[in-house]
């Protein structure tokens, strides 16, 4: 026999799966089924369900019309959570049974938190909704029931593993999330829904009548690994090389051989092939220290998690993405046009394959600019020294030295020759400055050049004749 019950709930959720963490209720939302339910007590149609206990629960889903339908049925009117399909089952009444559903899950491991999570509504047949609704997990135990159709082991009631005892269910309106963390003592394979309280524990809030009647529908049966640890991490711009203390808080005591794990994603965020970047065995908060590897390939949207042996867990990925440089495989080019002569241009120049960077410069006499490529006009000979470039990128400073000089200008060259002479005799140049340590270049006609202070010229001829002209550098 079948009873209605209307209840309201809390608030209207939609189901969220964080991505990449399993549900471990194979068909929790109800939509595979092997046929239409076309009347009650029909939830074995329902791929992977049945009842757990002797009562009749119910299978819904809109490819039926009439009293198993979705949204209209015989027990109210109500949409499914996502799809098309949900569950209902008899959980109070005060003058007869229970119903539970139950089916085969994805074992879980021992120590490992899970979050247990439901989507309820009261059906509006109820007479009022209640407190208790729960969720038991179990491998092989053998269980019996009550003439309350009350689970028991060994005579005494099973008390779930997740119950929300404090939460009265009366929005027939509205779907209403149940949600709570439990860490797993066994290696459950199988899960069983419903209300496990005793009739002195029950607290029934009536709403369209005293009539003790509660009637729920259920959909979105999820369970996945929680987030049982969380790390902190600031840093966004990085440098191969650079050591990291990242700082990890585990909400749940991990077995004493467990190995935290730093991992790093591809420079796209990618974690297909994480790099092990730093590792620490512990069971409970601490700090790890991680290595960025020094032939790690520059780039800007590296990413960061953790990863927990035992119980296996890992954590979410940071947010935001990480700039990550290194100096070795950067093309750094540090440049000046020395020697200059005292009065020019002394030009300096920094460059690197890397996009941003931020250069600084500081010589002799107080020099300093932030420019990549400063000039000082007008050099003099207090121009000469040490110039020290840095750049920075990424989290990296590189620094380099430049050592530059600027020549004073040197005095006027004194040019001689032993012109006249006659054709086919040789023509000597000579030059001198009262400057040392110059280099002379010479230049005249017929496109006449020459870099020694003297030189000659063999079998002159008459258009060798006209100005030669002597530089001193």
């Amino acid at each position: 026999m079948k009873y209605l019950l209307s209840a309201l709930l809390l608030v209207l959720l939609l189901p969220v799966l964080v991505p990449g963490q399993q549900n471990h209720v194979p068909n929790g939302d109800f939509e595979y089924y092997t046929s239409c339910p076309s009347s009650h007590s029909q939830i074995d149609s329902c791929i992977g369900w049945k009842s757990w206990n002797p009562g009749s629960p119910d299978y819904f889903n809109s490819c039926m019309t009439g009293i198993m339908g979705v949204p209209v049925n015989y027990f109210g009117y109500q949409n499914a959570v996502s799809g098309m399909s949900y569950a209902g089952i008899y959980s109070y009444a005060s003058n007869s049974g229970k119903e539970y559903i139950t089916r085969g899950i994805h074992t879980l491991q021992i120590g490992a938190m899970y979050e247990v999570s439901l989507f309820v509504n009261l059906a509006n047949i109820s007479g009022g909704g209640h407190n208790g609704i729960g969720v038991y997990f179990y491998d092989n135990a053998l269980i019996s029931f009550s003439g309350l159709y009350v689970p028991t082991i060994n005579n005494s009631p099973i008390k779930p593993h997740v119950d929300w005892s404090n939460l009265v269910i009366t929005d027939t309106q509205n779907w209403v999330r149940l949600s709570k963390n439990f860490i797993a003592d066994s290696t459950y394979k199988y899960i069983a829904i419903g209300s496990f309280k005793t009739p002195p524990d029950i607290v029934y809030s009536p709403i369209l009548n005293n009539s003790g009647l509660s009637y729920y529908y259920i959909d979105s049966v999820v369970v996945k690994v929680a987030d049982s640890f969380s790390f902190l991490l600031t840093d966004s711009v990085i440098c191969a090389g650079d050591t990291l203390n990242i700082r990890y808080v585990s909400f749940v005591k991990k077995q004493s051989n467990n190995v935290f794990t730093v991992q790093l994603s591809d420079a796209y965020g990618s974690f297909t092939s994480p790099l092990n970047i730093g590792t620490i065995i512990s069971d409970s908060s601490g700090t790890v220290t991680a290595i960025i590897p020094t032939n790690i390939k520059p780039g800007i949207g590296y990413r960061v998690r953790m990863v927990a042996s035992s119980h296996v867990d890992t954590t979410l990925v940071n947010e935001f993405n990480i700039k990550i440089g290194n100096a070795d495989s950067s093309a750094i080019t540090i440049t000046s046009n020395s020697p200059a002569c005292e009065g020019n241009a002394l030009s300096l120049s920094a460059s690197t394959n890397v996009t941003p960077t931020t250069y600084s410069w500081m010589g002799p006499s107080g020099f300093n600019s932030t420019q990549q490529n400063p000039v000082i006009n007008s050099a003099t000979s207090a121009n000469s020294g040490d110039y020290y470039a840095t750049l920075k990128f990424y989290g990296c400073e590189v620094k380099d030295t430049l050592s530059v000089t600027v020549k004073p200008l040197p005095a006027k060259p004194v040019a001689n020759n032993n012109s006249p002479l006659c054709a086919g005799d040789s023509l000597h140049l000579s030059s001198s400055s009262s400057t040392t340590g110059v280099s002379y270049s010479w230049a005249g006609p017929g496109s006449f050049s020459s870099s020694a202070q003297d030189t000659s010229i063999a079998n002159s001829t008459v258009a060798m004749s006209g100005d030669y002209i002597v530089t001193a550098d």
